[in-house]
């Protein structure tokens, strides 16, 4: 699932399925020429390897700097249609809600799945939308029904797309002491920049 792939590090690749979440985000081409398997960077990717880095220059924390991260949600997230629109659910809710309230998750996992629904009904891709369907929107249904408990892809979905909003520094997200998750807005102006995509 798109939203789940990491956005990058410039740590060497773990392994094939490292490189092909870059080729995912557009930002490295994989192609093969006789038994060669050649990567090279996208003009994207190109442009967004210039930025400095945070971490490249012995800082661990951010892990973006803020251009990077500008370049990230203006640049490379809308080339990922139900990402954009999952993060902008998310964006939305945190703005507009009591973010801080005990039923904030409900409400996330509630619309985020409203919007993978809406996006399996609109889009033209049907291989991408029946794995979908079959995977995130029948499963966290099946898992309901079944009262089981565990821990549903549409909520595994919500916690990607935080964990992608925060590691952007667009969300802080914090744990009460309930157990309970809690969003505020850390950037009001990246949070403006996603409301527009």
């Amino acid at each position: 699932f798109q939203a789940e792939d990491g956005i990058r590090d410039r740590s060497p690749s773990r392994g094939l399925g490292d490189v092909y979440k870059r080729q995912a985000l557009g930002i490295i081409k994989i192609f093969s020429k006789k038994k060669d398997v050649l990567i090279t960077l996208t003009d994207l990717g190109k442009k967004f390897y210039l930025l400095d880095n945070p971490i490249i220059n012995g800082t661990n924390f951010p892990a973006f700097s803020n251009e990077e991260r500008e370049f990230l949600v203006t640049k490379i997230i809308p080339n990922r249609p139900l990402e954009t629109k999952l993060i902008k659910t998310a964006t939305e809710i945190i703005t507009y809600e009591d973010a801080l309230s005990s039923d904030i998750t409900d409400t996330l996992d509630m619309e985020f799945e409203n919007t993978l629904k809406n996006f399996v009904k609109k889009s033209n891709d049907k291989k991408f939308t029946n794995k979908i369907q079959r995977d995130i929107i029948d499963k966290t249904i099946e898992l309901k029904q079944n009262n089981e408990g565990k821990q549903t892809p549409v909520e595994a979905c919500r916690i990607a797309t935080m964990g992608r909003l925060t590691e952007l520094g667009v969300v802080s997200w914090d744990i009460n002491k309930e157990g309970k998750s809690e969003y505020e807005i850390a950037d009001t102006e990246l949070a403006t920049a996603i409301k527009k995509l």
